[in-house]
């Protein structure tokens, strides 16, 4: 069919869809990519291949996946970009991932974001932390890397230091 606008020759129009492996028959992805989680996406073919530098995402159950194309290749719409919310009763569920807290909060109160493990320490600045772990890291980024949120900036030997403060 021609567009009677503009004279441009159509293309077969896109099957809608509200959930990939319900309404795509298997053959494809529902590519949310405009909306989010209560909107009708199109009927899209499978990404081939998936970058590691995308930014991660969270989808509409709750699971941070490592960018948009992973979670395409297994049928998830997004919800937002970045890790979902997260807290010690709702972990994070992707593997590669952990609940990252706000310094000094160590999972007492709110929520954390799903973070990356994954992430390039080599040219972070030394500065020593005490992380929720009790244990000391070269840096926030190293903590992030071994999956463990910081409690206080120093090394846990100097909060001992500290009257009234225990790690």
């Amino acid at each position: 069919s021609v567009d009677p606008e503009n004279g441009c020759v159509l293309g077969p129009a896109a099957e809608e869809c509200k959930d990939s492996k319900l309404d795509c028959k298997g053959a494809g992805i529902c590519d949310k990519s405009a909306g989010g989680c209560d909107v009708m996406g199109v009927c899209a073919s499978v990404p081939k291949g998936c970058s590691k530098d995308d930014p991660l995402v969270c989808d509409c159950n709750g699971v941070t996946h490592e960018n948009v194309c992973v979670a395409q290749l297994v049928g998830a719409s997004i919800a937002s970009e970045g890790g979902c919310a997260c807290s010690s009763d709702n972990p994070c569920a992707s593997q590669g991932t952990f609940c990252l807290y706000a310094d000094n909060q160590c999972g007492k109160t709110g929520n954390g974001t799903c973070a990356s493990k994954s992430i390039a320490c080599e040219n972070v600045e030394s500065e020593p932390v005490c992380g929720c772990d009790n244990q000391d890291y070269e840096s926030a980024c190293q903590a992030q890397k071994a999956g463990v949120s910081v409690k206080a900036l120093g090394s846990c030997a100097s909060l001992e230091d500290k009257p009234g403060k225990s790690p």
